[in-house]
């Protein structure tokens, strides 16, 4: 007979058949160059597929800083979401 706890813990995110569908966003500052923004989401592509999930899209803006209320700018947010409708994503994961 199982517990409730070890019934939880066999419907982790790990073992489940469906995949979670992740969005991957980052940013890049002026100190630093498309090329190391696009290294820094494949490491987070690679952590995310360790944690069991699946990379569906990713996104990238560049910024001179991040925004105070959204870290991305407001016409990024709206891309962000109309991507996230599109592939029917279950969590943004911002680098």
């Amino acid at each position: 007979m199982s517990t409730p706890y070890q019934e939880a813990l066999g419907r982790t995110l790990i073992e489940r058949s469906i995949r979670e569908k992740i969005v991957i966003v980052g940013v890049t500052l002026d100190k630093h160059t498309d090329e190391q923004t696009e290294e820094s989401l494949d490491e987070l592509e690679r952590l995310v597929d360790t944690a069991g999930a699946d990379v569906v899209a990713r996104l990238t803006q560049r910024r001179q800083a991040p925004d105070p209320a959204t870290y991305i700018g407001k016409g990024k947010v709206d891309e962000l979401k109309a991507t996230c409708l599109a592939v029917d994503a279950d969590t943004v994961v911002f680098d």
